[in-house]
């Protein structure tokens, strides 16, 4: 049965057939009729001939509403409907292309399985570590692509949302760097931990440097450089390691642990090297430097901090490759101020040194 709105002036009627009819249009009274029960000449009947809702029906403006009509449909009119059907992507998961050796080796049965890892990250904000673990899925690369002096660096994949557009690295301790690590005292936990701090330190160091930079100087100085962020992952065998994204292009180390510059001098990127450890000693008022600064071009990665002090409450600060005051001295007595250092007028050494002197 269809059923039509009908638009009253009063609570109890008469019928409106246009807007000119309706007295307050702040309240309006709306009744549902069946137009099996009604034809139109109820409507006509309802007023006089000389009543003002007899006028004839007005031509409705711009910005005026039409009177509404509905129709009414059962529910099993409703549950008759055809619904269009929502096409699945048969494409999902399949990879773009497969290369030949691929292609032949799916005829064999696939011996690579994903490895669950459980990723921890840390919050400088709150300066607190996640509790709950973030479970990802990793497709690790069985031979490493990279060593480095503490450990060495695999390629991964991961099916996981959110991680899987892009390609990460794993990186895992070398046996030496975890006996290393317990002459220092520490669980591999802990230093993994130290690990993921010192680059997020350094990440914030080298974005305070930036701002100054967009204050002071941002034409004359150029691009500057930019940390990628690390995660520790507790693999299912129990193994710490960390987890960060992939970064194509040549790798260059502009700076050693040692505070010794290791890179071409002459170029711009390892001038703003040295004028970061520069900066980050000055910003931290000579407590500790930024070192081991290395990277693809202007994206860094696995930094290594040097305190003046070794050891606070007992305890090992920053990581194995930490040289401590032996570090700062080396790269304070081989620095030379460039043009970098003094568009973000940073100050010398002998000045630096006489003020903490003084402090």
């Amino acid at each position: 049965m269809n059923v039509e709105c009908d638009v009253l002036a009063g609570e109890q009627g008469p019928s409106c057939t246009s807007l000119d009819q309706i007295p307050n249009l702040k309240l309006i009274h709306i009744r549902f009729v069946g137009t099996a029960k009604r034809d139109s000449s109820a409507f006509s009947s309802e007023f006089p001939a000389d009543s003002e809702f007899s006028r004839p029906k007005s031509k409705r403006t711009r910005g005026q509403p039409e009177l509404a009509s509905c129709s009414y449909q059962s529910p099993r009119a409703r549950s008759l409907e055809v619904r269009p059907q929502v096409k699945k992507n048969l494409n999902a998961g399949c990879p773009k292309s497969l290369s030949v050796t691929q292609m032949i080796n799916l005829g064999k049965v696939v011996r690579q399985e994903t490895t669950i890892a459980d990723v921890y990250k840390c919050n400088l904000e709150n300066m607190a570590w996640s509790s709950v673990a973030e479970r990802v899925e990793l497709v690790i690369e069985k031979k490493p692509f990279a060593e480095g002096g503490f450990r060495e660096v695999y390629k991964a994949k991961s099916p996981t949302a959110c991680y899987s557009e892009r390609l990460w690295v794993v990186k895992k301790y070398l046996p030496k760097t975890l006996e290393s690590i317990n002459q220092l005292g520490q669980t591999i936990e802990d230093h993994t931990k130290k690990a993921v701090q010192m680059q997020s330190l350094a990440k914030n160091i080298a974005h305070s440097m930036y701002a100054k930079v967009k204050e002071l100087c941002q034409h004359q100085f150029g691009k500057c450089f930019v940390y990628t962020d690390s995660y520790m992952a507790k693999l299912e065998g129990g193994e710490y390691v960390t987890i960060e994204e992939f970064i194509d292009g040549d790798f260059t180390k502009y700076l050693n642990n040692t505070g010794l510059v290791c890179g071409n001098r002459s170029t711009d990127e390892c001038k703003k090297a040295e004028c970061l450890a520069h900066y980050s000693y000055e910003k931290s008022s000579g407590k500790l430097m930024l070192l081991d600064i290395q990277g693809s071009m202007y994206t860094l990665f696995d930094p290594e901090i040097a305190s003046a002090t070794l050891l606070i409450d007992a305890e090992y600060l920053f990581g194995v490759g930490n040289l401590t005051s032996e570090a700062i001295t080396a790269f304070i007595e081989n620095h030379e101020c460039n043009r970098f250092c003094g568009l973000l007028q940073l100050k010398p050494f002998a000045e630096l040194s006489s003020r903490d002197d003084e402090n």
